[in-house]
This record gives C-alpha cells, structure tokens and sequence, in this order.
C-alpha cells in the first residue's frame, strides 16, 4: 500500500512559501528517483534564491507540515555521507505534502561556531495566520526588510571580526551566552537575533498591532 502511494504520487511537487507580508514563492521538490534518494538539498538551494540568504550562511531547513510532525536537513556539502542529516526522502513528501501546501517562512540568525548562520523554518498554514501573530510565527519580524538586515549583519566581516575578538577575550566568562548578549547589545545587532525575537514575540499580544518599529542596524567601524 505505502509503495502504490509513493509510486502514485507526480514526480513534481510544488509547495506555496512565503516572507510575513509577501505574496507566495513556487517551491518545487523534484521527486524522480533521478533527483536522489534525499530531496533537502534542493529545497535548501531554492530557499536561499527565494531569501537570497548566500548559501553558504543557511545552516538548516526545518519543516512542520503539522503542529505534530516535521522534517529536518542540514545544509551538508556531501549528502550521501551525510544522508542521515536529510530526513526528507520520496516517501515523507508522498505522505504529507500535498501541491499548494502553504507554509509561511521564518529566518532564525545565529552565532554558531564563531560565524552568523541562518536556521530556516517553514510553518504549515494551521501555524501561521495571514493577518496576525500566532505562538509559533510572527509576520512582524519575518518580513523582507528585517531579512535584509540580517543577511547584511551576517555578511558583514568586519563586524563578525568585533564579535570574535570580543569573544575571545571573554573566554573563560561563566555565562557564556550573556556574554554574546551584551556583545550584540554593544553593536546594536542583538534584536535581530533568534534569541532575542523569540522572547519578544511570545511575551507580548500584537492583537491590533500594525507595524513594530524596529532599531536600525548601522555598520560597525570598529
């Protein structure tokens, strides 16, 4: 039976992705047998398009086709290594993506391993909302204009050239994290990071709310 299902299913299949306040993006995952055994490399090359996140800052993709289950990948550069960091194969798109499947878009920036990474997550519609922010999504911050400013933060080397140093002569500091904090405080660059909205967006009701108004990120000069 599962077999008669994967075999059914067209070697196409085109989910609907979208920024808070954007018109949706096509997502096509090929599903020949030509494409591989693991689709998340193309999803994950098609993201950074649809961002223009530079591939080599997206750290992973993570999918929640409903508030219950997902599927992960890791942006690898030899994925048949590494299958068992791409979860998304022929059969779990057969079982739970459907073409027009929507999901909203949200850019998680992080300090992994002394360098700005993205972690990008996709919410099924019954997560997200169109109008309004829900536990999971906030259309205030994943809009195009803050991506923007994360991806010239991300990019920016003489900024990331202040946090190593900085970071370096913190080493040592018992709490490492606030450590981070204060530093991107300093650079005015915390409230663009994953931490920092989260704690925003679930602490708060936007009911009414129309817009947020955001503090500039300006160059670091050293």
């Amino acid at each position: 039976m599962a077999n008669r299902k994967i075999d059914a299913i067209p070697d196409k299949i085109t989910l609907k992705v979208k920024l808070a306040q954007e018109d949706y993006h096509d997502l096509v995952i090929d599903m020949s047998d030509e494409s591989g055994p693991f689709k998340g490399k193309q999803v994950i090359n098609q993201l950074s398009s649809i961002t223009r996140i530079p591939l080599y800052y997206i750290n992973l993709v993570w999918i929640l086709y409903t508030a219950e289950d997902s599927v992960f990948m890791l942006n690898v550069r030899d994925r048949q290594s590494n299958s068992n960091t791409d979860e998304l194969t022929k059969g779990r798109c057969a079982a739970n993506f459907h073409n027009g499947d929507c999901f909203a878009l949200e850019t998680q920036m992080h300090y992994l391993q002394e360098e700005f990474k993205f972690n990008l997550i996709l919410y099924c519609h019954g997560l997200f909302d169109e109008f309004d922010c829900t536990f999971e999504y906030c259309r205030y911050h994943n809009t195009r204009p803050f991506l923007n400013r994360q991806i010239s933060i991300a990019t920016d080397s003489e900024l990331l050239m202040i946090v190593r140093t900085r970071m370096e002569e913190a080493r040592g500091v018992i709490n490492y994290f606030d450590q981070l904090m204060e530093i991107f405080s300093d650079l005015s660059i915390r409230h663009f990071t994953f931490n920092s909205i989260t704690k925003f967006c679930r602490s708060r009701n936007h009911a009414g709310q129309s817009a947020i108004d955001l503090p500039r990120y300006t160059r670091a000069r050293g």
